[in-house]
């Protein structure tokens, strides 16, 4: 058994959460904290997609490309799944968010305003088609998520708790030293 087997269990009560938030002393701690781990509290912006792929080769470009646009203009969010060329196994793509996308496609779902970094609301819209390397694609927008970013204050609570009990850790491995000592 090693102090931090027991670290999870050391109990934090509210009053000495709230101590440590209060404690001037400690708003670098909890600002280097929050820092460290902003990852955690930041959720880009996501949609929930279907797509419709119109493979091409470059024999049938044209024609592909002619069929795509025809075909946009003719989908909406009730007759997208029911479209022969949807294949309910591939067509099912679920949740994609910012920065995991092939440029085109991400350039299309999540379009920048000049003045804004906010995503435009696109949810039951049909876009497209987006020319990829070897298909034409229409996507239909299902669902979106808007991008988060909590700040300090909204996770001060949890931060300042993992600081006392590491701490609490600190000071238990001290004892244990001196007892076995």
């Amino acid at each position: 058994l090693t102090h931090n087997n027991l670290k999870p269990g050391l109990k934090i009560s509210t009053s000495e959460i709230q101590a440590f938030i209060n404690d001037p002393k400690n708003k670098s701690v909890l600002e280097n904290a929050f820092n460290r781990n902003k990852f955690k509290y930041e959720t880009p912006a996501s949609k929930n997609i279907k797509i419709i792929s119109l493979p091409y080769t470059p024999e049938t470009l044209a024609n592909i490309e002619k069929e795509a646009a025809e075909l946009a203009t003719s989908l909406n969010k009730s007759n997208f799944e029911k479209h022969p060329k949807f294949n309910k196994t591939q067509g099912n793509v679920g949740w994609v968010s910012t920065g995991r996308l092939p440029p085109e496609i991400e350039d299309v779902l999540f379009p920048k305003s000049n003045t804004s970094k906010q995503t435009k609301n696109l949810k039951g819209s049909i876009l497209g088609p987006v020319k990829t390397d070897q298909s034409f694609l229409l996507l239909y927008v299902v669902d979106e998520k808007a991008e988060t970013k909590k700040v300090l204050a909204e996770v001060s609570n949890e931060l300042a708790e993992e600081q006392l009990r590491n701490l609490k850790s600190d000071e238990l491995k001290a004892l244990v030293k001196i007892t076995v000592a």
